[in-house]
């Protein structure tokens, strides 16, 4: 009996899109504070730079996080095209050895395999997302609600 793994693949390819949007759900705001980092490299308040710090750092995190799980997701269709319905292709084989060279795993980028990675990864990413929001938002209102003194306010000229 023939097995038919369109709609496994189907799935699959849209999980593969849902994870390289996690990517830039925790790279757009990182990328939004770094072109700010002139103005916040010039603000003498203490708290807004732990904030900006803490944001930055815990967006690069989880944009690393997340293009590791993506990584490990669109290895893992590229694997089950190449082993669509049972049947290895002979045109796939040195792609599919060189990603399975770079696991050093044969069992690895099979529907289990992504799993397991994806079990680990997204809490954590989640969490580190979570807290670079937070710390966004914190920092947004700390910058607006900083008194005049704390501002970076150019020098009264001396007469």
């Amino acid at each position: 009996m023939k097995r038919d793994d369109t709609s496994y693949l189907e799935a699959l390819a849209e999980v593969t899109d849902q994870s390289k949007a996690s990517i830039g759900i925790a790279s757009v705001p990182l990328g939004i504070i770094l072109v700010q980092l002139r103005y916040l490299a010039n603000v003498e308040g203490t708290w807004i730079k732990v904030l900006a710090t803490g944001g930055v750092v815990t967006l690069f995190i989880a944009t690393v996080l997340a293009w590791l799980m993506a990584m490990t997701i669109q290895s893992t269709y590229a694997m089950e095209l190449y082993r669509r319905d049972g049947k290895e292709s002979v045109k796939g084989r040195d792609y599919a050895n060189w990603i399975l060279s770079l696991a050093k795993d044969p069992a690895a980028y099979t529907e289990l395999y992504a799993l397991n990675v994806s079990r680990k990864l997204v809490v954590p990413f989640w969490v580190l997302c979570s807290t670079g929001y937070l710390s966004l938002f914190a920092l947004v209102v700390a910058i607006i609600w900083q008194s005049p003194t704390e501002a970076t306010l150019p020098a009264p000229v001396a007469q």
